[in-house]
């Protein structure tokens, strides 16, 4: 795996960095089988009482966004979502608001708390040559599963200014804050050659990954608002998840010994 970050004299002008080169074995040598498996323990976090939120019978593989779609209102390209400061001082964004929430349904709407689990990942790895119409046929194919999960209750967050001439910070915000993050990543690799000549083969690569992160935050404390009244308490619940795929299938081909020495090399790739 070959990672550039910045400019190098063989990319195009345009190159500003960010590319990862993925070199696959093209045929194994043998039959290879690997199995491994990993676990860690957290302090703060496993078997802890950690924040939660409402799960989907998919949340496991990462793909949690489906069960958590927003209700039909949101479809409507011209609304727009007003937020919880403008309904301090207008009653009709209020009202508003009321209604956005309503629409939820039953839903949860602030984390919840639960056990939290250890940390594990697990990994396959398989190989093998086999003849395909009598050329030689290499495979090479991994499988990885990773669960992690991450949680604090003793974080604090804090913006002061400084005025020109006040020799004291004047304070803007300051919570204690609370948050837990369970990260789901899976993916696989699938890479065979088929060798047609001493001088001529076809490849196949195909790579997926699938990601799904749930984050779950609480905050309390001061905020500096002319509409709050004086020594109120800020808290918030904030409920998020972030859900990513990544799939990629290439075919090639490598063709040396042909008229005047030369070669043909080719790729075509396909992403999404």
């Amino acid at each position: 795996i070959v990672v550039e970050k910045t400019f190098t004299p063989d990319k195009p002008g345009n190159f500003s960095g960010g590319s990862v080169n993925l070199n696959t074995k093209d045929t194994p040598d043998g039959r290879v089988l690997t199995l491994s498996t990993s676990g860690s323990y957290n302090s703060q976090a496993t078997l802890s009482n950690v924040l939660t939120q409402q799960t989907g019978s998919q949340d496991w593989l990462g793909m949690g966004g489906g069960s958590r779609e927003l209700p039909a209102m949101f479809s409507n390209p011209t609304f727009s979502a007003p937020s919880a400061s403008q309904g301090r001082t207008n009653d009709s964004i209020a009202r508003l608001i009321d209604q956005t929430s309503k629409a939820f349904g039953g839903r949860q709407m602030q984390p919840g708390r639960g056990k939290g689990a250890p940390n594990q990942s697990y990994g396959l790895t398989f190989g093998d040559q086999w003849k395909l119409f009598g050329a030689p046929l290499g495979v090479m194919s991994s499988f990885n599963y990773s669960r992690n999960l991450s949680f604090y209750d003793d974080g604090q967050v804090a913006s002061y200014i400084y005025q020109l001439g006040d020799p004291t910070l004047t304070r803007i915000y300051s919570y204690k804050e609370a948050q837990a993050k369970d990260e789901v990543l899976w993916g696989g690799l699938l890479n065979s050659t088929l060798q047609l000549a001493l001088n001529h083969k076809l490849g196949l690569t195909w790579v997926y990954n699938q990601s799904g992160a749930s984050t779950n935050k609480m905050t309390q404390g001061y905020e500096r608002d002319e509409a709050a009244e004086s020594g109120s308490t800020l808290r918030t619940r904030a409920l998020e998840y972030t859900e990513r795929k990544l799939s990629s299938a290439q075919i090639k081909g490598e063709h040396a010994g042909l008229p005047l020495s030369a070669r043909l090399d080719w790729k075509l790739t396909l992403s999404d």
